[in-house]
């Protein structure tokens, strides 16, 4: 099989075993279907590259002064024709996804950039110059700089003194060695059994080998400037005590990955390549991300702790494993229109990426499951039943939508059986009672927030609950808006309190994230006095939301049900009445007499 990166390429079809696909639908995985969607993921980057080389050879100004298309497609095409591993080892590295994306983004005009167009264009030989050195193939040619920084993908960096921003660099590759010129100065790559040193000026990619069985291989990438999501990062090396750290942490996740949830640990190992630590944003919170652009690539903030940092990688593994699927088959249809409810995240979703939720989520109710049944603790337990009870709602929500595809429906119908299966796992206690406050909480919250509704459908109602009329049946005409996209920490932070201390207490922080005593009182069962709490706040001020999505919960019967169904209207009818009776529990209980089953 020919590389072909110059020519016509041959064409083949690629099939998933009926076994595989069943996996791929239940959110699940084994070792031998990630053999297979490498497979796949191999071909679609042969294809990108393939593009990238092309609008090269076209545009030959593209790279400026740098070496043609036909310097570096010539090298690739030696190496691939002697050692196939090679090639699809280098050009399936995550941040040359990323950059031949990138990359033909701008040259459609997607994406502005100051950088000259050779400096993006040019990491194509960078990319080659990478397969010569794993070759051992002696080769020279020249490659950019940004900042001062040549980068070669997988390898590591060579850092200059930067005179400008934008310079080129010679690469060198003879038996096995690198050197790295520009200048005047000289960098050189240790070679093999030499301890590498940043103040060389070369910064050796970080390489993490964890494990034996199943073993995990990783890069520790904090230099490519692709290793984002979005346009090219700066690079942020990290301290040899936050690398050993991270080292450290991602040790630790994979013990408990192989040893708990072994099976994950087996899909995983050759799936996950790249972990891309992000900055620290103060949220308290382990924020992870990944694109189909960069198959293998994890993008996490450091975690709290190793498990933290092990269900961030299950998380990112299921989005990785979901778009190898969806670059072979389509699962949803319509627009990208953000309108969708997703109880894990606190703003209106598009579907597409509402689905890839369901995924990640059905996926990290299963971690906290196996660890809650192996481990016993409190902790598990609840983050187990959020999660189910978040994935319970949202598959309810996309099975309803009238958007997924033949293999959208097949895949939801499977995840939801998977999820039915652990319906009758926990059932009581104080993790199964916060799970479930904070997740309707969280429903009537966001209701309240993004569902307005018709101007014309608040006036009647008004009035009739001025006159003591029943209420009128009526469309309310919601229409999605956007709103707060962060607003519901507080009310997590608290049940976690609750649910693994057993203490509601309202500490200084949790009252500073806008927690009070009604809160409190809803966590520990104490409906009455969380009512009373939650109208008077609604009555002194009639804008507090979270009061009204408390309260919606604290009401027990017809009432409660219709407030949190109806929220954003029961609201709008209480401002838009100048009778003197304000009372929100009224109202709802009004309502509800006639919309109890709306």
């Amino acid at each position: 099989m020919t590389l072909s990166l110059g020519g016509p390429m041959p064409l083949s079809n690629h099939r998933l075993q009926k076994s595989h696909l069943d996996l791929l639908y239940r959110g699940q995985g084994s070792a031998e279907l990630t053999h297979e969607l490498r497979i796949t993921e191999f071909s679609r980057r042969l294809l990108i590259v393939k593009s990238v080389t092309d609008l090269l050879t076209g545009r030959p100004e593209f790279l400026g002064n740098l070496p043609p298309a036909a310097h570096a497609l010539d090298l690739l095409q030696k190496v691939d024709d002697d050692d196939r591993d090679i090639i699809r080892d280098v050009l399936l590295h995550p941040q040359v996804g990323a950059w031949a994306a990138y990359l033909m983004r701008r040259s459609l005009g997607f994406v502005e950039s100051d950088a000259p167009l050779w400096v993006d264009a040019g990491v194509l030989h960078a990319v080659a110059f990478v397969a010569a050195v794993r070759h051992g193939h002696d080769w020279t040619t020249l490659i950019p700089a940004r900042d001062g920084q040549a980068m070669l993908p997988g390898l590591g960096a060579a850092v200059f003194p930067a005179h400008t921003r934008w310079t080129v660099v010679e690469a060198e590759t003879h038996a096995g060695e690198v050197t790295l010129r520009c200048g005047g100065t000289v960098i050189r790559r240790p070679v093999d059994g030499e301890a590498p040193a940043d103040d060389t000026g070369w910064r050796e990619l970080r390489q993490l080998s964890l494990g034996t069985d199943p073993a995990l291989n990783v890069t520790l990438d904090d230099l490519d400037p692709f290793r984002d999501l979005g346009d090219p990062a700066e690079p942020r090396r990290l301290p040899r005590a936050e690398a050993d750290r991270w080292t450290a942490l991602t040790a630790g996740a994979w013990e408990i990955l192989c040893t708990t949830h072994r099976t994950s640990a087996q899909a995983m190992a050759s799936a996950i390549l790249s972990i891309v630590p992000l900055a620290d944003d103060g949220g308290n919170v382990t924020r992870s991300a990944s694109t189909g652009e960069a198959f293998g690539s994890v993008l996490v903030s450091e975690p709290y702790d190793a498990r933290s940092l092990a269900v961030a990688l299950v998380h990112e593994h299921a989005h990785i494993q979901l778009g190898a699927l969806l670059h072979l088959l389509p699962v949803t249809t319509g627009g990208d229109d953000e309108i969708f409810y997703a109880p894990w995240r606190d703003d209106p979703r598009g579907f597409p990426g509402f689905v890839q939720g369901i995924y990640a989520f059905v996926n990290i109710a299963g971690f906290w499951r196996d660890e809650a049944r192996a481990h016993h603790d409190v902790v598990a337990e609840f983050e187990y039943l959020h999660a189910r009870r978040q994935a319970e709602l949202a598959i309810s929500v996309a099975a309803a939508s009238g958007r997924l595809t033949e293999v959208g429906t097949q895949l939801i119908a499977r995840l939801a059986d998977r999820v039915a299966g652990w319906s009758g796992d926990i059932t009581t206690g104080a993790p199964f009672h916060a799970a479930g406050v904070v997740t309707d909480r969280h429903r009537a919250g966001w209701r309240i927030r993004h569902l307005t509704p018709a101007p014309e459908s608040i006036g009647p109602l008004a009035t009739a609950w001025s006159r003591g009329d029943p209420a009128p049946l009526l469309d309310p005409g919601y229409h999605v808006v956007a709103g707060d996209k962060r607003w519901s920490q507080g009310q997590l932070a608290l049940a976690r309190r609750w649910a693994t201390r057993g203490d509601a207490t309202p500490t200084p922080r949790l009252r500073a994230l806008g927690v009070d005593d009604a809160d409190a009182a809803l966590l520990a069962g104490e409906k009455p006095t969380a009512t009373a709490r939650y109208a008077r706040r609604i009555i002194d001020d009639s804008g507090d939301l979270d009061a009204w999505s408390g309260l919606s919960v604290a009401l027990d019967g017809p009432a409660g049900r219709t407030l949190a169904e109806h929220p954003s209207l029961v609201r709008a009818i209480h401002a838009g009445t100048d009778d003197f009776v304000k009372d929100p529990v009224a109202l709802a209980a009004w309502l509800s007499q006639t919309w109890h089953d709306r």
